[in-house]
């Protein structure tokens, strides 16, 4: 997120809030974020124009403001914002890409632009950079009880942050699952129709739709493996590190020999104790990623290694792929990140992220360094 400065401390505590955004799923997910943080959600508007008259009616300390919305939106509504509450503070949540939109927000007089799908704790620590007065509410022990516990405010916070996550994994799970049976009901009509087309435009136009169809499968079931993967029991186990990797390249056979790849095992820990499950999808996610992402007239050449050091076990797995740019390093294990176009790679983008997911889950970390040609993917896992 970026923000202007930070605003002068005030004699308040309770930051007066008015949210603005089209979806209210994303509205109520915001309001739960800051609930008893000291950021108060007073009133909510669906579209630009509405948030214009809610915040000459409520005078708010704070707008978070959507930009694509009906009626109005926010790049036409901020104006008028400021015209009827010089002293309001408006940050913008988008979709867009930040770096497409973080500058023409800021010139528009926006104090800040946050990315939708950022962390809450992450969105909260900025806001708190805007209003350093907002205190975090406090709940009182009624006086029959015996004296309870002082819980320190930041272990509060982080247990709603981690109420919430667990109530987007739910969001995400359902979300996922209640779209598949309609894809799959507009995929079979359209396959129907096509068979009875009258002429190759029809046909064609049925085929645009289940292509279409396909394409929104696969999004939803990567959706699913998302949000499987912060909700799955993942137990430690004593385990062969290099079996394990050897019954992912023999799962992989097919596409191994399709390409003639050449996947070399090198050193590897015999006895790791971990998640097979992280230790599986994570191996298969990265091979597979080095056999696709790769020149049509180039041989896949893969290598996997690894060592323990201390407390920690670092696996390695390098390939002589089309690289990635460095600036791009941290970006390709956010979900549903794409860096090349779907006809030159398929995939929704979403691998790296359930690894990221998985691997931090153990307590871990994941990386990666590009070099020439191609890259190397860093797994450090405690032991």
């Amino acid at each position: 997120m970026t923000l202007l400065e930070e605003r002068p401390a005030q004699a308040v505590t309770t930051v007066r809030v008015v949210l603005v955004d089209d979806t209210p799923s994303l509205r109520m997910l915001t309001r739960l974020a800051l609930e008893d943080t000291g950021f108060e959600v007073v009133g909510e508007a669906g579209d630009g124009l509405a948030g214009v008259n809610l915040v000459k009616q409520l005078e708010p300390d704070l707008v978070l403001l959507d930009l694509a919305m009906p009626v109005m939106d926010g790049l036409e509504a901020l104006p008028l914002m400021r015209k009827v509450v010089p002293s309001v503070r408006v940050v913008i949540i988008s979709g867009f890409d930040r770096k497409a939109m973080e500058e023409q927000v800021l010139e528009a007089g926006a104090d800040g632009y946050v990315q939708k799908g950022t962390p809450p704790d992450v969105l909260l620590a900025n806001l708190r950079r805007l209003f350093p007065e907002a205190k975090d509410v406090v709940i009182a022990a009624p006086r029959s009880e015996a004296p309870a516990q002082v819980v320190p405010v930041d272990a509060e916070l982080a247990q709603r942050l981690a109420d919430l996550e667990d109530d987007m994994e739910q969001l995400l799970y359902v979300v996922g699952h209640d779209l598949s049976e309609p894809v799959h009901v507009i995929k079979g009509f359209a396959e129907r129709l096509a068979r009875r087309a009258r002429s190759d435009d029809e046909g064609e136009f049925c085929e645009f739709i289940v292509d279409a169809a396909d394409r929104m499968q696969e999004l939803l079931d990567d959706l699913l493996d998302y949000a499987r993967s912060g909700r799955s029991e993942m137990p430690r186990e004593l385990l062969d590190c290099r079996r394990v990797v050897d019954y992912v390249i023999s799962g992989l056979g097919t596409a191994i020999a399709d390409r003639g790849a050449r996947v070399v095992v090198g050193d590897l820990p015999r006895d790791l104790v971990t998640s097979r499950l992280v230790l599986t999808q994570v191996m298969h996610n990265l091979i597979a990623n080095g056999l696709k992402f790769v020149d049509v007239a180039t041989t896949p050449q893969i290598r996997v290694e690894g060592r323990v050091s201390g407390g920690t076990v670092l696996l390695q797995v390098s390939d002589n792929g089309i690289g990635i740019d460095p600036g791009q390093e941290e970006r390709i294990f956010e979900p549903f990140t794409r860096l090349h176009s779907r006809d030159a790679f398929g995939g929704s983008g979403i691998g790296l992220a359930i690894c990221r997911r998985l691997v931090e889950r153990l307590g871990g970390r994941i990386w990666v360094e590009s070099r020439e040609p191609g890259s190397t993917f860093f797994v450090e896992l405690p032991v």
